[in-house]
């Protein structure tokens, strides 16, 4: 009915508004398992610490006709430390177009001013069809509430899915294929004691997603004390053991919760203006800092220690640290329990402290830490590794320690056991400082543990400090 030109005009008019209107729509949203239709119980089982001699315990049951999976049990630190429940793909899937993914969770315990309890963080877990033994985790909080049984979701970006490890071990030069996912796993990992997570859903979704913070009723100055105490325990024992993801999840989520609190009968606001200030301005730094796992867990420790001093409590450690200023209000935020969304991949300058010879914290970021965006490896199979290379490898391990116990106050470079377990061996400068830990002060040299696959990627570091050792030199470099 058209002249040919119009035709080809209207073709093209017409093709371009409906791509447009796909585009609008967006991609459907998949569900993972849960839901209306009921989780596919039958692909779900537990998996606790006991394959290492671990004395943890699982239990996995389905409720309410199958509409919550309910995951309880008991972390040991005795020999072990976590707990966890797996489900296997009958097939591959692509996740790959989707922005991340939402998990919607049943609370399981109301908030106690009289038995105060921090978050409980957990790891969800992919693997890929590429490397199946290799669990890429994004950490997030179960987010404390007043109600047993109220609705809560966590959205996590799937540029969190970022610790790739293998039986604990970290994997620092591997990478998720979201393309091909066979496997998904929820963990809780080095939290003692009981604990019950329910959860209702786990979806793929098209865009970034933000859900509230419930609202808990804080009623004194004491109970968030006690609270900020409690998560400081929990995260500073995670950190302390190279989960900084969960320790910066549990720190992450008790601040949004002091955020998002009701004033509990009070004649006064609990939480004031000057403390939100702190809270969103240690928030929004902690996000541009996205790429030092590090620096995040410390920004983020170092607000929950300005809130206690705002409150009149006395700090103890980290006097020497950074501060948010609680007169700046150009950071309004508002209590959530999305992760951090990464803003840029560069690592952002640690922020400057005060130069005190006797403070117990070093400075905010140590020039010599390797993050795991900055760290180049080279790829080693775990399937087949040669018994004698292993034993050789052990024994050098064994030697540099030794070496460097014998060497305590050298100021020039030994070997010592990175704080974060994926270096053995660093340069180390008169002027160096360790990242301290968050529940302690730090050991200069670290009995290292025989953990031969960490070792073979590791004795490269340590064989050229070795040879200069035997050959009388001072080592200059470790290139040769």
């Amino acid at each position: 009915f058209f002249p040919t030109g119009t035709k080809n005009t209207m073709v093209v008019i017409t093709t371009a508004l409906f791509v447009s209107l796909l585009l609008a729509i967006g991609r459907a949203d998949l569900i993972l398992d849960g839901g209306d239709s009921g989780w596919q119980t039958n692909t779900w089982y537990s998996q606790v610490d006991g394959v290492m001699g671990g004395q943890s315990s699982g239990d996995l049951t389905f409720l309410e006709s199958n509409s919550v999976m309910s995951f309880s049990g008991v972390i040991s630190l005795d020999g072990g430390g976590f707990s966890s429940v797996i489900k296997s793909f009958s097939s591959a899937i692509d996740l790959s177009p989707y922005a991340g993914f939402v998990v919607e969770l049943e609370t399981t315990s109301a908030h106690d001013p009289n038995n105060v309890d921090a978050p409980l963080g957990l790891h969800l877990q992919f693997h890929d069809s590429n490397t199946r033994y290799i669990g890429y985790a994004s950490a997030f909080a179960v987010p404390l509430s007043s109600d047993i049984g109220e609705a809560v979701s966590v959205y996590l970006p799937q540029t969190s899915f970022d610790r790739g490890s293998w039986i604990g071990q970290p994997c620092n030069d591997c990478q998720i294929n979201f393309s091909s996912i066979v496997e998904m796993d929820i963990y809780v990992l080095f939290q003692e004691g009981p604990f019950e997570v329910k959860v209702k859903k786990v979806t793929a979704v098209d865009d970034h997603q933000s859900f509230p913070s419930p609202a808990v009723a804080l009623s004194s100055t004491n109970e968030i004390k006690t609270l900020i105490d409690q998560t400081i325990q929990s995260g500073g024992g995670l950190y302390d053991k190279g989960y900084q993801e969960l320790c910066i999840a549990l720190y992450r989520s008790i601040l949004n919760t002091i955020l998002s609190a009701n004033d509990s009968g009070a004649t006064s606001s609990i939480v004031s203006d000057r403390m939100k200030n702190i809270i969103c301005s240690g928030l929004q730094r902690a996000e541009t800092q996205i790429g030092s796992k590090a620096n995040m867990a410390w920004t983020l420790r170092y607000t929950l220690d300005a809130i206690l001093e705002e409150m009149g409590f006395t700090v103890t450690s980290n006097e020497q640290s950074w501060r948010p200023d609680p007169t700046m209000n150009e950071y309004q935020c508002i209590g959530v329990t999305t992760a951090f969304t990464p803003l840029q991949t560069e690592i952002s300058e640690a922020p400057d402290n005060e130069d005190n010879a006797n403070a117990e914290v070093s400075s905010f970021a140590n020039t010599n830490d390797v993050s795991t965006s900055e760290t180049t490896t080279s790829s080693a199979s775990f399937s087949s590794i040669p018994f004698v290379l292993i034993v050789t490898t052990v024994i050098l391990a064994a030697y540099c320690d030794g070496f460097s116990a014998s060497y305590p106050t050298r100021k020039s470079h030994r070997c010592r056991l990175h704080n974060d377990s994926t270096q053995l061996l660093s340069a180390s400068q008169s002027n160096e400082q360790q990242q301290p830990q968050m529940n302690g002060p730090s050991p200069i040299i670290t009995s290292i543990e025989f953990r031969c696959l960490q070792c073979l990627q590791e004795v490269c570091f340590c064989l050229p400090l070795l040879c200069h050792h035997l050959r009388g030199h001072e080592p200059t470099n470790y290139s040769d």
